[in-house]
């Protein structure tokens, strides 16, 4: 079994040009790897994501020119009904089904309007397990897959409750944006005991020893085990050292306090001094000390007229706060509605379009407006009307 990954091979640009040719060389160094197990008598099947639709069927709104591209044509050379050696097997056992797709884009909303592709694939290969079959009347296919289909249940969004589209849901969507597809295999007897083959990833000298099965993946490892055991043990420690510095200052103050309060008690003029002197040293300044000249002396307040000021001060702040908090929401409000009065109407569906940026290319930066609504199908008439337009600026050339 062959589980495989492809990235995306559409790119439109010339200057991928080198890209997309050692791309293809790769897909058909694939296959010679495939075909020299087959020609083992081995039976292969190749799961996972290709990044390919084959057909215009597994394409929503597909054009005249979709089979056309290089990379289509090379999965479907490897089909039994275009001379292959490999059944697709959803297709084969779904050879007309329509509308059935394993991938939705997540920035345009596909889900909601079923607008996705079929990149997800299972091809198989080989004789069947059976020992009295021939292996050019037999196959692994004809005698032992009996069902295959798509979930459909698992797309993202499918509930009911979740909002439309409109330009970005407020809520996001959990999950994958692909649906896994599934075979059912039959008649499958115990096979023996057999070793990994020599070009496994296992054995290559980049990974070999990091990962043997999925479960390393889900434990931690001893390294990062004894790091996290380091980290407590130093915070315990500096927690230590800090409560034992707390408790030491703490009885140093104390003992400063109770000697100011026995020397207070000796005289009973020392108490106003000792008043004035902390007044005059650590009391909180008053407000119009503030809006003073850099050159002139700060000035104090007795505690009684300190409560006063701070009770005007406190009260003053709160009302001016509120009322801070009451302008900023208008003006908020006011700027949202502004917003939607400005932005311009979609021409399908006369609603207000979103704006956008561009992200790269001679115009980034740029903002332009579109439809709202998720991307369907061009048949249907709720889905996007592919609306665009410009947002008008001035240029920094003209005055």
């Amino acid at each position: 079994m062959v589980i495989l990954y492809s990235s995306t091979y559409m790119v439109p640009e010339l200057k991928q040009k080198i890209r997309r040719e050692f791309a293809l060389s790769f897909c058909f160094s694939k296959f010679y790897r495939w075909e020299f197990l087959l020609n083992l008598g081995k039976r292969v099947v190749v799961v996972g994501d290709f990044n390919i639709a084959p057909f215009a069927i597994d394409r929503c709104d597909a054009d005249a020119d979709f089979e056309k591209n290089m990379f289509r044509k090379w999965l479907r050379s490897l089909l039994r009904n275009s001379g292959g050696c490999f059944y697709d097997v959803f297709r084969s056992k779904h050879p007309e089904r329509k509308g059935v797709y394993t991938c939705f884009s997540q920035c345009i909303g596909a889900e909601e309007f079923n607008y996705g592709s079929r990149i997800d694939h299972i091809l198989i290969a080989g004789p069947c397990i059976h020992e009295d079959h021939e292996v050019e009347e037999y196959s692994i296919f004809d005698c032992h897959v009996t069902h295959c289909d798509i979930l459909t249940e698992f797309k993202r969004g499918s509930s009911d409750t979740l909002s439309k589209w409109n330009g970005g849901r407020s809520t996001k969507l959990e999950g994958s944006d692909h649906i896994p597809v599934y075979v059912k295999l039959t008649d499958i007897p115990d096979l023996p005991v057999h070793s990994t083959p020599a070009l496994a990833v296992r054995y290559l000298p980049e990974v070999r020893g990091w990962q043997q099965s999925i479960v390393s993946f889900l434990s931690k490892s001893q390294s990062l085990q004894q790091k996290e055991v380091a980290l407590n043990l130093s915070s315990e420690t500096s927690s230590e050292l800090s409560s034992s510095q707390q408790n030491q200052g703490y009885t140093t103050a104390r003992n400063q306090e109770k000697k100011e309060f026995f020397a207070k008690r000796k005289s009973p003029h020392s108490i106003k001094d000792t008043k004035r002197a902390k007044g005059s040293s650590s009391s909180q300044l008053t407000i119009k000390s503030f809006f003073k000249q850099p050159g002139e002396e700060p000035s104090f307040s007795s505690d009684q007229n300190f409560s006063d000021e701070v009770d005007i001060c406190n009260s003053q702040d709160v009302s001016c706060s509120k009322e801070k908090g009451n302008a900023a929401l208008l003006e908020w409000q006011r700027i949202q509605e502004r917003m939607k009065t400005s932005l311009p109407l979609c021409k399908g569906h006369r609603e207000p379009c979103v704006a956008r940026s561009v992200k790269k290319g001679g115009n980034i930066g740029r903002l332009f407006y579109v439809c709202a609504r998720a991307q369907g199908p061009a048949t249907n008439p709720e889905a996007n009307c592919n609306h665009f337009q410009w947002a008008s600026y001035k240029s920094k050339d003209k005055k």
